[in-house]
């Protein structure tokens, strides 16, 4: 179907579903960074071929909006135009807060291009805010009847999103929006080849610990067995049981059961193991809190400085002007949440949007 979707000159929308954990923002990025740009500029003579992206994140409201994907859209030097220009001198900020005005620049771009390639990957559709990804999905939908009744569309879309009924739902009252590939639910093929692929990861980390470990092959034969037995295993599950089970003593014993049963075996498990592992479990908290209840993105220093003030041990001012290095506030951090938390240049993220709901739901 990928293949389809990108030499059928009138295929404008490929639609990739996966369930938590599958590996659909990591496929994401991998087509932005390896495959797309290359694989439409050897389809064009000018080799002009335009690559755009935007993920949406649930956790931020500048990133889980409409308008702020087509405005990443137009943004790209390469669609930077005097129409464009022109449209933001006559209604200024307004332009960016409309997602009618934004999405008619956007064709009006297109209409200029000359028939080259435009493709835009928008990845977890479904942490977009539910009003606001109503006017982009229907957006979407007429653009790809009206260029199927006048002519091919050089406005290629790829949207990845969770199979959720209600998504479902919206696309298919959508004439012909049959390019869609679903990796999880309908196609027991596809299921069965995430499952392969997954276990050629646990495969390859398997080897890994043998090494590092210096684990007997009897031990890791059972632990690639015992892994890839576990029901619904998942990429995110996969990269969270290794992680912990690289510091397990039980496994360094070569009781590879318990270590398995220690780590837990869901996604959902695992977060409570690093939890409960937690050397402070009220400062675990209270960093989490600060994370999920952020407005944007925090650096390392804005949490360290938050957790010490919630925690009473001084005003603002007073730790601003104390505080430790970078990399030991990072460490601090990181000590009390465990794998929960990744750390992006000097910002801090939940490590999946399954962390978030799994606090949440705590």
């Amino acid at each position: 179907m990928f293949q389809d979707w990108s030499e059928d000159p009138s295929a404008s929308l490929l639609w990739v579903t996966a369930d938590p954990g599958c590996g659909k923002s990591v496929l994401s990025k991998y087509l932005v960074d390896e495959v797309l740009v290359d694989m439409f500029k050897q389809s064009v003579t000018t080799s002009s071929a335009c690559l755009c992206y935007f993920f949406f994140k649930d956790d931020f409201p500048d990133q889980r909006e409409a308008t702020s994907a087509i405005s990443a859209i137009l943004s790209q030097p390469a669609l930077i135009s005097d129409s464009i220009l022109k449209d933001f001198a006559i209604h200024g900020t307004k332009l960016t807060q409309s997602f009618s005005l934004l999405w008619k620049a956007l064709l009006s771009v297109v209409e200029a291009t000359n028939g080259v390639p435009i493709v835009c990957v928008l990845d977890a559709l479904d942490e977009c805010q539910e009003s606001s990804r109503s006017e982009l999905m229907k957006a979407l939908g007429s653009y790809r009847q009206n260029v199927n009744l006048n002519s091919t569309p050089n406005l290629k879309f790829l949207v990845t999103s969770r199979p959720y009924q209600h998504l479902k739902s919206e696309f298919d009252m959508t004439e012909n929006m049959t390019h869609k590939i679903h990796l999880k639910g309908e196609g027991e093929a596809e299921v069965d080849q995430i499952s392969k692929e997954i276990d050629l990861v646990i495969r390859d980390n398997v080897d890994r610990l043998e090494k590092k470990l210096h684990l007997t092959t009897e031990h890791c034969s059972k632990l690639y067995d015992r892994l890839t037995e576990i029901p619904q295993r998942t990429y995110l599950w996969v990269h969270l049981a290794l992680s912990e089970l690289e510091r397990s003593s039980l496994l360094l014993l070569g009781n590879v059961d318990q270590a398995i049963s220690d780590v837990g075996t869901s996604v959902y498990g695992v977060y409570e193991k690093i939890l409960n592992r937690s050397p402070d479990h009220q400062q675990a908290k209270r960093i989490l809190q600060i994370i999920i209840a952020a407005y944007r993105p925090q650096t390392v220093s804005e949490v360290f400085t938050a957790l010490h003030i919630m925690s009473g041990q001084g005003s603002g001012q007073h730790t601003l002007e104390n505080l430790p290095s970078i990399q030991q506030m990072w460490e601090v951090v990181r000590n009390s949440c465990g794998l929960f938390l990744s750390r992006v240049t000097n910002k801090i993220y939940l490590i999946h949007q399954t962390a978030k709901e799994f606090l949440v739901a705590q």
